[in-house]
């Protein structure tokens, strides 16, 4: 056997833990983890907003706010077409409470005055 092949059946020695007295092993190691997994949330999370925000900015480029202008266009004309529309219901309403009442106070006026009750 040579040197390189002895030396590559050999496993690599884990990192030494620290010694913090009264503290076993274990603990300081899961300590350590918790604090890298910390930092790397503190670090990472920005990193990823950017991303989001520069993966947003690509999608909505020039082609995508020309399409969104022209739909809010189609939209105005709609809520638009719909006010009047309303206005005319409203205005026929009117109209026909108005004949309404007009043929009521009629036929009141052309009751004999005897089968009145009021």
């Amino acid at each position: 056997m040579t040197v390189f092949a002895a030396l590559a059946l050999q496993a690599p020695a884990p990192p030494p833990v620290p010694e913090i007295p009264g503290l076993p092993d274990s603990v300081v190691v899961i300590l350590i983890g918790i604090f890298i997994m910390i930092v790397l949330v503190a670090v990472g999370i920005p990193i990823a907003r950017a991303i989001g925000r520069r993966i947003d900015r690509r999608s909505l480029g020039a082609e995508g706010s020309d399409a969104i202008d022209a739909r809010l266009a189609r939209i105005e004309q709609s809520v638009d077409a719909i006010a009047i529309e309303v206005e005319r219901i409203s205005e026929a309403q009117r109209f026909s409470t108005k004949l309404l009442d007009d043929h009521l106070r009629e036929m009141k006026a052309l009751r004999p005055p005897e089968s009145r009750r009021d």
